[in-house]
């Protein structure tokens, strides 16, 4: 049988030598107390496998769910929130459901678009069985506010989230003190970070850190500022900064893209990493351990977090009046050669 050609429960069931109700279940009744998550999980590899596609008109018939999430991220492209979003999918597809992805920060995308426009706009929103967040919340997103409707089960997961319902933190403080104390162990004593200028005001959550570890060591704060968080600006943001300053002994980049861009500046002028300056970023790209000199990082548990947020959106469909979910995990410092002195 060739994957995707009309592929059935029946296909299934005789693949996995399990009855044609005992697979619908482990694909279509996510909460069904008769499928164990071992059972579930097989199924699930093996209709992957064949190319199986639900039909979600005929499910959202009989289920009166539509099965299918909105996700909305600060930014789709990003090789950090591109895993986030491939993680959210990949649990959705685990489980039977669709996701449309909305970026806030993209022109295209309208208040009217985050439902919170006309009469179609709203029932497009309401037409969602619940909505995932990531990294909204942070004070300068216009659309935060507008994006949460009442009645429609959320979850927010990342470093920026609404704190009055359910959410998958990731808490940065701890590993970024780990993280600098690590630098003022080998040595360095002007640790200047790169990021957006406006970080602190924003509550940026790697910047107060930086802030609160130096001044405890007795150490001055020295900000490389860039107009956002991506390569090209971490480039010529270094090279515009070592214009008017003198190298520093470390810089503590705002992300692996910042780590990335500061690393490729270097390189430009001649600069050495690690014998003239030391790297660290946050996020735990793969890339990060593939350059010359592989990058310290910040490792976001994406896996995790982005499962922990299906099993909570999930649990708050079928449990609307439950008291919220909370979780917080930590990142895991990856030291690497670029912070090896």
């Amino acid at each position: 049988m060739k994957p995707g050609t009309n592929t059935t429960l029946y296909d299934i069931a005789h693949r996995t030598g399990l009855s044609i109700a005992t697979v619908s279940r482990a694909l279509h009744r996510e909460d069904s107390p008769n499928v164990s998550e071992k059972t579930r999980r097989r199924v699930q590899e093996v209709a992957r496998s064949v190319g199986y596609q639900a039909n979600l008109l005929g499910r959202s018939l009989s289920t009166g769910r539509s099965h299918v999430v909105s996700y909305w991220t600060i930014s789709a492209f990003s090789t950090y929130y591109a895993s986030v979003a491939k993680g959210i999918s990949d649990e959705a597809a685990n489980r039977g459901f669709q996701v449309i992805l909305n970026n806030t920060f993209d022109p295209a995308h309208s208040l009217e678009a985050a439902g919170a426009g006309d009469a179609r706009q709203n029932r497009i929103a309401h037409s969602f069985d619940g909505m995932i967040l990531c990294d909204v919340a942070f004070p300068d997103n216009e659309y935060a506010a507008q994006i949460r409707r009442p009645n429609i089960p959320t979850v927010g997961i990342g470093i920026s989230y609404p704190e009055d319902g359910d959410y998958v933190g990731i808490d940065l403080t701890p590993g970024t003190v780990q993280l600098l104390r690590h630098l003022i162990a080998q040595g360095c004593r002007r640790i200047a970070h790169m990021g957006q200028p406006d970080a602190l005001a924003k509550r940026d959550p790697r910047a107060i850190a930086y802030e609160e570890t130096l001044r405890e060591a007795g150490l001055e704060r020295e900000w490389i500022p860039i107009k956002d968080h991506i390569r090209k600006f971490a480039r010529t943001g270094i090279a515009d900064y070592l214009a008017d300053h003198r190298l520093p002994d470390a810089v503590f980049c705002a992300n692996d893209e910042v780590a990335i861009g500061c690393y490729r500046g270097c390189l430009d002028l001649g600069i050495a990493v690690p014998e003239d300056v030391l790297i660290a970023g946050c996020d735990g790209i793969e890339e990060t351990a593939y350059h010359y000199c592989p990058l310290t990082t910040l490792a976001i548990p994406v896996t995790t977090m982005c499962e922990k947020a299906w099993e909570f959106l999930l649990a708050r469909i079928q449990e609307p009046g439950s008291p919220p979910r909370q979780m917080k995990l930590l990142p895991e410092l990856v030291l690497r050669r670029s912070t090896d002195r």
